[in-house]
């Protein structure tokens, strides 16, 4: 399986200002830190408190990681997302409570220029680095308005029911004529279907998309005896060291870019 999805997408989308809006400069308010085209090849921002246009505020560099921060249009902090300068793994960004409320998505070596201007606190304006609309997903309100336990609110948002394969449930107030040919108001449950481009390949039901990395079972042998550990219902294979400490274990297990890699350390006796 490739490292990444739709490598060919991902290429096109290096060379346009998208995630941006195709006016963005991309460059902060000092004239110094220029955001490339290709730093962000996709986002997604769904915060439920987000309004409006959501952009890049500030971009706080510090050695080797920086910190990004999206405000939105009402200049509410939305989140802020650690950038890794040797990663092109996808930017979590999250509100105040540890929430997920977006993703960026980097290419594979654009983060790297984002430290070559030093350690620095860098702002933006919105026109500079606002996101496109279709990247700011604006949760739908709903009649659930929170939880809460004897006295104490566990949380209070706005939320969205969300069911499987990618479905959204939202209660609406909506007005129905009844047989009489009057007006009556009614609690309208919509659907919505959001896709899921990916959901073959979690599901593994495309054996064309299916991965290849993981452990199916696990043969140990010793002599003329074999034995064969298989996954438990749920697909886990656990293996327990005979050690009270793991760094002291004999058995290494690294998960390289092409394999999955078991092994026991020492020579053969």
């Amino acid at each position: 399986m490739p490292s990444r999805f739709y490598p060919q997408w991902r290429d096109l989308n290096a060379v346009l200002s998208y995630p941006f809006e195709d006016g963005a400069t991309l460059l902060d308010n000092s004239g110094i830190l220029l955001l490339s085209n290709d730093w962000l090849v996709d986002a997604a921002v769904y915060s439920p408190i987000a309004i409006g246009v959501v952009h890049v505020s500030r971009v706080v560099v510090d050695g080797a990681i920086a910190t990004v921060f999206l405000f939105d249009e009402e200049r509410q902090l939305l989140g802020t997302g650690l950038i890794d300068r040797f990663s092109s793994n996808p930017i979590a960004v999250l509100d105040g409570d540890g929430q997920p409320v977006a993703t960026l998505v980097p290419s594979d070596t654009a983060n790297s220029p984002i430290f070559a201007v030093g350690d620095g606190d860098f702002s933006f304006l919105a026109t500079a680095t606002s996101f496109v609309a279709s990247c700011i997903l604006h949760s739908p309100f709903a009649t659930v308005s929170g939880f809460r336990t004897d006295a104490d609110v566990l949380a209070g948002s706005n939320l969205v029911l969300v069911g499987e394969r990618g479905i959204q449930l939202t209660v609406e107030d909506a007005g129905e004529i009844d047989a009489a040919g009057q007006l009556v108001p009614v609690k309208l449950i919509r659907a919505h279907a959001v896709g899921d481009p990916q959901s073959l390949t979690r599901d593994c039901l495309d054996p064309a998309r299916r991965p290849t990395r993981f452990v199916r079972e696990l043969v140990f042998q010793y002599g003329n005896m074999t034995h064969v550990c298989q996954p438990d219902s749920l697909g886990n294979v656990v293996l327990i060291a005979e050690s009270s400490s793991v760094d002291d274990s004999s058995l290494r297990i690294q998960v390289l870019p092409s394999e999955l890699r078991i092994e026991l350390l020492g020579r053969s006796v």
